[in-house]
Parts: structure tokens; C-alpha cells; sequence
């Protein structure tokens, strides 16, 4: 992050991780630029449960205080009606 700090000047930088823990520390460090969890949104399923849904993925995010999550279309645009409720409450909720 330091090097980062000392060489922005004016470019907008976002931060993003696949890895939950990654986003986690990088808000934690600097809340000066955004950090976006990125998520298959449950379309590769793996131990991790933070990784296994859209609705979880929205859960880490919100309660770690991220900029928002980013997903694959497949994630959202799913089969169940479920997941579109889920986007507007992304939505209402400022995401």
C-alpha cells in the first residue's frame, strides 16, 4: 500500500479481490480507495462459504464495509427469482 500511496498522483485506483480475506485487510489498511469483493457468486462451488453465493458474497461485503461486490452475469441473472430480489436489495442499500 505505501508504494501505492507514493506513486497514484491522480489515477483512480479500485481494489478487488477474489479472495474475501484480501478484501477484508485492504479496507481495513486505507479507506481512501474502494475495495470490491469479486465473486463467482456460487457458479464454482468451494469450501470457502463466503465464496458460494451471491447473497453471501453481499453479506461479506456489507458487513465489512467494502465499496460493493463485482460478479460474473451467470451470478446474478440465475435461474431463481431469489437472486433477483437480492439485486435490489444490493441496490437499495447503496451498492
Amino acid at each position: 500500500l505505501d508504494c501505492i500511496f507514493r506513486h497514484v498522483g491522480t489515477r483512480r485506483i479500485v481494489f478487488s479481490s477474489f479472495d474475501p480475506d484480501i478484501c477484508y485487510i485492504l479496507a481495513e489498511k486505507q479507506r481512501i480507495f474502494p475495495v470490491l469483493y469479486l465473486t463467482e457468486a456460487g457458479t464454482a462451488v468451494t469450501e470457502d462459504v463466503r465464496k458460494n453465493s451471491l447473497a453471501a458474497a453481499f453479506e461479506w461485503a456489507r458487513m465489512h464495509r467494502l465499496a460493493g461486490i463485482a460478479s460474473g452475469v451467470q451470478g446474478i441473472f440465475g435461474e431463481t427469482e431469489d437472486r433477483h430480489d437480492l439485486v435490489q436489495q444490493f441496490m437499495q442499500q447503496g451498492f
